[in-house]
């Protein structure tokens, strides 16, 4: 194994990230672009967007956002502090024992968001993009196996791994939410009637606010997975601003422009 293979795959999983590897709050926050830009936030952005305005959808989306923000600094501050992962941080709180609870809790949510995500790009490319491709469908199984193994070997990388993706990956992403965005309008529908567009019985802001923050708290508690390679608490800070309170509204609201103007259907 060569040094740079070496280095790639070393994530000090069990140790403080040496200073030499710490980084600024750019690759910090773009992670958390790349996080932000994925299907289950475009269902959710779909599910407060389509039956309301935009104007209240958008409100939603920053007011939660600041929030998961508020949540993210504090938890990724101690994570540049002390250059550990949220797993072995919680035990300067909680103990030995009180950290392993925690950690099996927050296995369960991790192993139910790669589920989500794994059943998202299953059904979408299986039932949509790969079967217009291949002129039908593809077993969701073969799917799952091989997402599932891309997205395992990512987290094998882990942060080197996740930032070169982000810095690669998120612009391309946005680029294409944005063509997509215009081909849905350039069919002649008028965004300001999009907009305005609401049914009535739209769940109150308050509860859309609920939606945003409960759907990616755990992003914001385990800041410290992607803070500890900050190289300064303030780094750590401008990274979680730049990631969660400028990446992940400007995503919803991207993604609540384009599902407005294809009528409201989060799908």
């Amino acid at each position: 194994m060569s040094d740079e293979t070496r280095n790639l795959l070393e994530d000090y999983g069990v140790s403080p990230v040496p200073s030499d590897e710490r980084k600024g709050w750019f690759g910090i926050g773009i992670v958390y672009w790349g996080s932000a830009v994925c299907l289950p936030a475009f269902l959710v952005a779909g599910i407060i967007a389509g039956p309301m305005t935009l104007g209240s959808a958008v409100t939603a989306y920053i007011v939660g956002s600041v929030v998961l923000a508020i949540i993210a600094i504090l938890a990724g501050v101690i994570g540049a502090h002390t250059g550990l992962s949220t797993g072995l941080s919680i035990t300067y709180t909680f103990g030995t024992r009180g950290a392993n609870v925690l950690q099996l809790v927050f296995f369960f949510a991790s192993w139910g968001w790669f589920g989500v995500q794994l059943g998202f790009m299953a059904s979408g490319l299986g039932d949509g993009g790969l079967a217009f491709a291949l002129g039908g469908a593809v077993p969701g199984w073969v799917l799952q196996i091989l997402g599932g193994a891309l997205m395992t070997l990512t987290a094998m990388f882990g942060f080197k791994a996740l930032e070169r993706l982000s810095v690669l990956v998120v612009p391309f992403l946005i680029l294409v939410l944005l063509i997509t965005t215009f081909r849905v309008y350039s069919g002649g529908v008028s965004f300001a009637e999009a907009a305005s567009a609401s049914v009535e019985g739209a769940m109150p802001v308050g509860v859309a606010i609920s939606i945003i923050i409960s759907s990616f708290i755990l992003g914001a508690i385990i800041a410290p997975d992607m803070t500890r390679y900050a190289k300064s608490t303030r780094a750590a800070g401008g990274g979680m601003l730049f990631g969660m309170l400028i990446g992940f509204p400007v995503i919803l609201t991207l993604a609540a422009i384009m599902i407005k103007g294809a009528g409201g259907e989060p799908d």
